[in-house]
């Protein structure tokens, strides 16, 4: 790459994340570790001005100074650029027809981690029409997960609303990435999955077509619960001293017991690491993929099956420090379980919008561009204040769309039968 020492402020271990994505894409390249985020800006944008906050909050962030090259032994190394130079793309979009095109051509862009040349992010801001603008924010997954987003933009805000220089953060990514490999004790993990693994495997459904583990089209299927369902839900699971995640996934979990006859349940997810390392404040590649398993039985009561979906979570999440690739590797698994979590998949997104308040512009939700998935079959939960978005989510290899339609009006029903039931 041609960085001198005095470029860089540190060069050392990838994480065990990066590097699974790191070997990912020398074998097969995709848009499948782009992710890519807009929001909405109301208010009289200064370009130059909104350019000086991007820069002041790369500044602040490591990770978006990152890049991956291989030293002599062609073994990947992370290396910190001092400063990354970027430009800040800007366009005029004038019709609703090419504001939909725009959106399209994003879930076909890409950015690759080999390509050391150039940063793994890329920025551009649109205007949308009068006071109306879109910042569109692409990242490397290497660099960025889902929950960057909101730290991103609550830097962002206050480098432009709030004309304040940003300071450096105290804690960084790669500290986390060098802990990781050198600090973390590995074995109470380790025994834990030999446990739970050796009763796992993938489970079938009706209607399914074929399993396939790599990246492919991604479709979507509400299941449309009206909002008075939605607090009904809200409203039992507090009567259970319980979250919506938790509620959602014992229901999902329930409910594929049910129509695949499987007594042990098995469904991946991924796991936020960034508050159990005290990293709330920092960007960076914190999420592990994992796996909920749990036995249902036919005659449990639910706050029964809720309580002990509760205590597995809690016990598996403190336990998903690290990527699964690596844990099926240490506790010498069949290869073929490294998919396990992409087989049937769990996902709960919890979005809450800042409160307005008088400010020079106003930042909106932001908004996901997807167009790949990894997994077969899964549930999607986006909550955002009292609105939830529950999708299924599926791969057209898969399941045939009118499959997946009969699903999610199945589950509709499964919910509400399972309401009136509860309340």
């Amino acid at each position: 790459m041609g960085l001198s020492p005095k470029e860089y402020e540190y060069a050392g271990e990838i994480s065990y994340g990066q590097e699974g994505i790191w070997l990912h894409e020398m074998f097969h390249h995709s848009n499948l570790f782009t992710l890519i985020g807009t929001i909405d800006i109301n208010g009289n944008v200064d370009k130059d001005k909104m350019y000086e906050a991007l820069k002041q909050v790369v500044y602040c962030h490591d990770a978006l100074r990152s890049v991956v090259n291989v030293n002599e032994d062609f073994e990947p190394v992370l290396l910190v650029k001092r400063n990354a130079d970027f430009e800040l793309i800007y366009r005029n979009i004038e019709t609703p027809l090419e504001l939909e095109k725009a959106l399209l051509m994003l879930k076909e862009k890409s950015i690759l981690i080999e390509d050391t040349n150039r940063n793994l992010f890329e920025f551009e801001l649109w205007n949308t029409g009068k006071n109306k603008y879109k910042l569109v924010m692409e990242f490397h997954h290497a660099i960025c997960d889902e929950g960057s987003f909101g730290i991103f933009i609550r830097d962002l805000k206050e480098a432009y609303n709030n004309q304040m220089i940003l300071k450096e953060h105290k804690k960084h990514f790669y500290d986390y990435a060098h802990w990781e490999r050198n600090d973390f004790d590995k074995k109470d993990v380790i025994e834990y999955w030999k446990e739970v693994l050796n009763k796992q495997k993938f489970i079938d459904i009706p209607k399914e077509k074929q399993k396939s583990f790599g990246v492919d089209i991604g479709k979507t299927v509400d299941i449309a619960l009206d909002k008075t369902a939605i607090k009904k839900l809200e409203n039992i699971f507090k009567k259970y001293q319980t979250t919506m995640y938790v509620g959602c996934l014992a229901l999902f979990m329930r409910y594929l017991h049910e129509i695949s006859g499987e007594k042990n349940i098995c469904v991946g997810s991924p796991v936020s690491l960034r508050t159990a390392l005290g990293m709330d404040e920092v960007i960076g590649l914190f999420v592990n993929e994992t796996i909920f398993c749990c036995e249902i039985f036919n005659d449990e009561a639910f706050h029964e099956l809720l309580a002990r979906v509760k205590k597995m979570a809690a016990n598996t999440l403190t336990r998903s420090l690290l990527p699964f690739e690596v844990i099926i590797r240490e506790t010498k698994q069949a290869e073929e379980m490294k998919h396990l979590p992409f087989h049937i998949h769990f996902n709960y997104i919890d979005e809450h919008s800042d409160k307005k308040v008088q400010e020079e512009i106003i930042f909106e939700a932001v908004d996901y561009v997807k167009s790949t998935l990894q997994h077969n079959f899964g549930l999607y939960v986006e909550r955002r204040d009292e609105n939830i978005l529950m999708q299924f989510t599926y791969k057209n290899t898969y399941l045939e769309d009118e499959a997946a339609k009969e699903y999610a009006k199945e589950f509709n029903i499964y919910i509400n039968e399972f309401i009136n039931k509860e309340e």
